[in-house]
């Protein structure tokens, strides 16, 4: 590389150095808390009935969440759940296995069809498949910690919808009661078909405590973002530079 390319490309470097893509990362939790449920991931034979059995392999279970509750767009990267210190049995290690998938939805809040695929954006995205151990420590905190491939999501689109479908049922080492936070909320409601199904049959304004880790990525200063008066200084200077460096070389020459 000669002596011109090379003192214009560092030249360049340094300019671009200014600008540097920062990946920010957030946190959203959507739902109330004042409750418990063992819908889709937890278990309690005992209360199980006809009409809310738990949950088996081939259950499918939909939430909803408000667009108005999201600023973006954003990169959803992680989302979790808080085991109920109230109904669950006790800590304890828990294994499930699951298919997951957001996606952008029409439906909102006290909106959701009773079939499933209706409920599906265009944009339905399998995030996360397969088996997850859990330690759950049953004292009202967010431990089943899910990460998922990330997916990118943006209000102005649309609600946005989780899908969970069961590959098994879960097994749960202390005890036979595992909830999860969850309650009544105007951002967030839920249909469920906890024995399989094309089609809900359970459909209300009820929904899981939910907490989404997201990543919004921005363009900034790697010290200070400068002014847009210094950025045209800086440019001109360069422009000169480049034809200082050209003058003196070809007079070598």
């Amino acid at each position: 590389m000669n002596r011109i390319p090379r003192l214009v490309l560092i030249t360049a470097l340094l300019m671009l150095g200014f600008l540097v893509p920062i990946a920010k990362g957030d946190t959203v939790v959507i739902g109330s808390n004042s409750n418990g449920s063992r819908y889709p991931f937890g278990m309690d034979p005992s209360s199980a009935s006809s009409s809310f059995p738990d949950f088996v392999a081939g259950g499918v279970y939909q939430q909803v969440y408000a667009a108005s509750a999201f600023s973006g767009p954003i990169t959803i990267t992680q989302i979790a759940f808080a085991s109920s210190g109230t109904f669950t049995s006790g800590p304890g290690l828990a294994n499930f296995n699951f298919n997951l998938g957001l996606s952008t939805s029409g439906a909102g809040p006290g909106s959701l069809s009773t079939d499933f695929a209706s409920n599906r954006g265009a944009d339905f995205s399998t995030v996360f498949s397969g088996p997850l151990n859990v330690s759950i420590l049953d004292n009202d905190q967010f431990d089943l910690i899910i990460n998922i491939n990330p997916f990118t999501y943006d209000p102005a689109n649309g609600n946005l919808l989780l899908d969970v479908s069961l590959n098994s049922t879960t097994i749960f080492s202390c005890g036979t009661q595992l909830y999860f936070l969850a309650g009544f909320d105007s951002n967030t409601s839920r249909v469920a078909n906890p024995t399989g199904g094309t089609t809900a049959t359970v459909d209300d304004a009820f929904g899981l405590h939910t907490r989404f880790t997201t990543t919004t990525t921005t363009s900034t200063s790697t010290s200070t973002v400068p002014e847009p008066s210094a950025v045209l200084l800086f440019g001109t200077g360069f422009v000169g530079l480049v034809a200082r460096i050209r003058k003196r070389f070809n007079r070598q020459r």
